[in-house]
């Protein structure tokens, strides 16, 4: 069970969302509810959950100011809000993920699987996500960034400088043009779902590429890619109809 505390300054959201939960998500186990910033900041401390369901606006504050307050976050977090202007797919990866209000049956149980199917949180400090917060916050264009977990902290990534990124047992190497690389904390099927968004694909096992620095394909069981950057990558069998099937419907037949 994923021991879990719902907070909403609307009693009718924390109701439906209790419900929910309850016919369609029944690995959740609700222990406690709180309707303010300070009644979830001491929920979180007396209960210690592993999972905050947490509301973005709220009438004394909203829930990066319940985050920001603690000095340990180690819980994974879903924001639930009906502000589409947050740009909640950049904390994807610190073990954040969010849903939009109303929120649907479907896109709630994804949320629950994606929970109880990824690594334990990186435990972080209120500080360190207000400072991750500012980070994303800063940039010009944040629908186009990546926040990549590692062992020490965080890195922001324009997700259109990712040439690809390969599965190293539990942690992903995001490789940059240029040499330059990233080492996450994180599993490759763990980023494949926001990377789709950016027009990533899974090609193999092994590796996630940006369809944009793919430069050739080279025929063969399952194939071979050639990036813009020269390197040389395999295309499973399985995969390979899933990426000749893109580019025939974005060029025309092949």
């Amino acid at each position: 069970m994923i021991r879990t505390i719902i907070v909403d300054d609307e009693v009718n959201a924390r109701r439906t969302l209790s419900a929910m939960l309850r016919n369609y998500a029944p690995e959740v186990e609700i222990i406690a509810e709180a309707s303010s910033v300070e009644q979830a900041h001491n929920a979180i401390i007396e209960h210690n959950p592993e999972l905050v369901f947490l509301d973005v606006e709220m009438q004394d504050g909203t829930g990066f100011d319940v985050l920001q307050g603690l000095s340990e976050i180690n819980f994974k977090v879903v924001f639930v809000t009906a502000y589409e202007q947050y740009a909640l797919q950049s904390f994807r990866f610190a073990a954040i993920d969010y849903l939009l209000k109303p929120v649907r049956i479907a896109d709630l149980q994804e949320a629950v699987q994606r929970v109880a199917a990824s690594a334990p949180p990186q435990v972080m400090s209120g500080k360190t996500f207000t400072e991750m917060k500012h980070s994303v916050d800063a940039n010009e264009i944040p629908g186009q960034m990546v926040l990549v977990s590692e062992l020490d902290g965080f890195s922001i990534a324009r997700a259109d400088e990712i040439n690809y990124c390969e599965a190293a047992k539990n942690y992903t190497i995001f490789k940059f043009q240029g040499n330059r690389k990233i080492v996450a904390s994180r599993t490759l099927g763990e980023y494949d779902l926001l990377l789709k968004e950016f027009g990533f694909m899974r090609i193999h096992k092994s590796y996630t590429v940006n369809l944009a620095k793919v430069a050739r394909y080279i025929k063969g069981r399952g194939g071979e890619i050639e990036m813009t950057d020269g390197t040389i990558l395999p295309v499973s069998r399985d995969r390979k109809q899933d990426f000749l099937d893109h580019f025939e419907t974005r060029y025309g037949k092949l």
